[in-house]
């Protein structure tokens, strides 16, 4: 089977797209925001997560909607949380069941 694929960060995606193939540059974006470059790069890295006021501040100085940007960072966090509990092998907890634990 597959190894399925984590969705891009938001930060990964305004780098490929504004950045990389647009004509927007770090600077320029960072100081729409009202961000410091550092802030912005570790957004763009994956090391900071897209919060609902960031996803308002990127849907007014890049477009999209802000639930979009919000929803990019769900589905990457959510898949990756997910590899992550399936990596450490959690199993399912056990119920009780007329005086004995059975599996759920």
């Amino acid at each position: 089977m597959a190894k399925k694929r984590i969705p891009l960060h938001p930060g990964a995606f305004i780098k490929g797209v504004y950045i990389e193939e647009g004509e927007l540059t770090i600077t320029a974006i960072a100081e729409g925001l009202g961000v410091n470059k550092s802030t912005l790069s570790r957004i763009m890295r994956g090391q900071t997560d897209v919060t609902p006021s960031m996803a308002v501040k990127l849907s007014v100085v890049l477009g999209r909607t802000a639930e979009s940007w919000l929803s990019m960072q769900q589905a990457h966090s959510l898949a990756k949380a997910q590899a992550e509990i399936k990596a450490a092998r959690w199993k399912p907890a056990k119920r009780l069941v007329e005086g004995r634990l059975e599996a759920a």
